[in-house]
């Protein structure tokens, strides 16, 4: 797990519990001319926590435009979040406030921007060895060269919903912000902003029917 773009539980990483998908999951996504919207959900239980948290993940692609995800944490009692976003290790990558980005003259860039109701830790992680490995590509097995992650962490009292625009653009990718809150139990709406305008909302389903996205300019 800690090698990819998931989230970390307490410091675990997803149990391998399943090896191989016999088939491809069924209600999960939803693609249009308009948008692609993935989703999926996870029980197999994180290192030596095998029960009490389910993780939800929502990816909404407004084709051509960027990336919104949103992140939905079950649990029954406190615990410690750490998100990772892994960029190639030919970026530049630097912290911009609370967001994160790439930023190479003439090339493609892309900005992480957190989307929460409670703030986040973040830094950047190089070529670390100790307490974890943690921030290396490896392109084949047995080499590896230093790579920047952005790891984001925060604790959560019970149940949480964030998400994270990820905006890409050609040189450095403009500034963002947004807000997050739960129409219900099963329906998320994560509204965008620019300059402190609203500019646009999306209703994310968590739960349900994933037909019944909407956008809202």
């Amino acid at each position: 797990s800690p090698a990819h773009n998931v989230v970390l539980i307490d410091g675990q990483g997803q149990r391998n519990y399943t090896a191989k998908a016999e088939k491809p999951l069924e209600g999960n996504h939803h693609f249009s001319p308009g948008y692609d919207l993935v989703r999926g959900e996870y029980t197999g239980g994180f290192g030596e926590i095998s029960e009490g948290i389910t993780p939800t993940r929502a990816v909404l692609y407004p084709r051509g435009r960027f990336w919104l995800i949103v992140d939905r944490i079950q649990t029954d009692t406190p615990r410690t979040l750490s998100v990772l976003w892994h960029y190639h290790p030919e970026c530049t990558v630097a912290l911009e406030g609370p967001t994160v980005s790439s930023s190479d003259v003439g090339k493609g860039n892309i900005r992480i921007i957190p989307i929460a109701a409670f703030s986040w830790d973040v830094e950047i992680v190089k070529g670390q060895t100790e307490p974890e490995i943690q921030g290396w590509y490896s392109p084949v097995y047995n080499e590896k060269t230093p790579a920047p992650v952005a790891c984001f962490s925060a604790t959560i009292p019970g149940t949480a919903v964030f998400a994270w625009l990820l905006l890409p653009a050609r040189d450095l990718p403009p500034p963002a912000v947004g807000d997050i809150e739960l129409v219900d139990e099963s329906n998320a709406a994560v509204t965008l902003r620019r300059d402190g305008v609203a500019i646009e909302r999306f209703i994310i389903p968590l739960d349900g029917a994933l037909e019944n996205v909407s956008s809202i300019a």
